[in-house]
């Protein structure tokens, strides 16, 4: 029999230290805390975003009567996170400038790639949390 509750702990943690992960390469790229004058908002609101993801849409998915509403922010903050992040490198990418697929190129689709693993690793979650096992009738 498959142990759901240790495979839902399990990726519980995986969304967590993905989440985790996202926020300090933020922090680091990002920081909100000496930004220059014209970056203070962009910079706090990427962080911001990414600490949201890492307590709210975990304790979201913590619960099967919040996991919905995980499920809905974790897919709200990938979305928006893929569309800034591929602005922001391709607004500051002079490397590859029209190549058609620049997109593949620039430097933030590492960054791109873990917001969607944490998306894919809460969906699976988010279906975990409504999967019954199977009961034998006899």
């Amino acid at each position: 029999m498959i142990a759901i509750p240790k495979i839902r702990r399990t990726l519980l943690m995986g969304v967590f230290l993905l989440a985790a992960g996202s926020l300090a390469i933020h922090l680091t790229l990002h920081s909100p805390f000496h930004p220059p004058v014209g970056q203070r908002f962009t910079n706090s609101l990427a962080s911001f975003f990414a600490l949201l993801d890492a307590v709210l849409v975990t304790f979201l998915f913590s619960r099967k009567k919040t996991a919905a509403w995980g499920y809905l922010l974790n897919g709200l903050l990938v979305i928006y996170g893929t569309v800034l992040m591929t602005h922001f490198g391709q607004s500051h990418s002079t490397l590859f400038k029209g190549f058609p697929l620049s997109l593949l190129y620039h430097a933030t689709t590492p960054e791109i790639i873990i917001a969607w693993a944490d998306f894919c690793a809460g969906a699976v979650l988010y279906r975990l949390w409504f999967m019954e096992p199977a009961v034998k009738e006899d």
